[in-house]
Parts: C-alpha cells; structure tokens; sequence
C-alpha cells in the first residue's frame, strides 16, 4: 500500500490571516504553571537530580555534582551517545565524568 503524502503551501499573506483566525495550532501563548513545570522535570530522566547531589559520587569521582556546571551544545557521534543513553538514568553524569578523567588525566601528565 503507498503511503499517500499531504503537503500544503502557503504564502506568509495566507499565515498572517489564518493566524488572525485563531487558525494556528501552536500552544505558545499558553501560560504554564510552576507545578507542570515541575512535572516535567520530573518525568525526564535527563533532568534528574538526586537530593543528595552534593554527596553523589560516580565512579569514585567525588568532584561530581559539586562544581558549577555549563550549559552548552555540543554535538558527539551517535555511537557516543547512543552509548551512554544505553546505560540509563543518569548517562550525562556519566558521560561527564569520563571527559573529567580525562581532563584530570592530561592535567596530570602536563605537571609530570
């Protein structure tokens, strides 16, 4: 059976007036409670952060959880990723704590 494509063209004209309608389907205007937000920090495992931070150790790293973190955007080859996204919950942390070996590591060998 062929899948049957449905693709629509409109001039930004033809967007501006559907808007105006109230034709969009976009949620952007709607306003967001303190407790969803906290919801959805909750349910996304990427997000989580144990109440003991401070005092979580992972592999035998103590400076986990204790130092400043940057958000950044990086980007690694999906089998990195996909790596570390195979050993569940708490992957990034994971993941951190091996570059900071690494770092450790090199720092080391620099003041050889």
């Amino acid at each position: 059976m062929e899948k049957k494509e449905h693709i629509v063209s409109y001039t930004m004209d033809e967007i501006k007036a559907m808007i105006a309608r109230g034709e969009d389907r976009t949620d952007f205007d709607r306003e967001v409670s303190q407790e969803e937000i906290e919801r959805q920090i909750a349910e996304d495992p990427d997000l989580f952060v144990p109440d003991n931070w401070e005092e979580t150790i992972i592999w035998g790293i103590p400076e986990i959880g204790k130092k400043n973190k940057r958000l950044t955007s990086v980007r690694y080859s999906a089998r990195v990723v996909d790596y570390f996204k195979s050993t569940g919950k708490g992957w990034q942390t994971r993941m951190d704590a091996v570059l900071l070996a690494y770092v450790d590591r090199q720092e080391r060998r620099g003041q050889s």
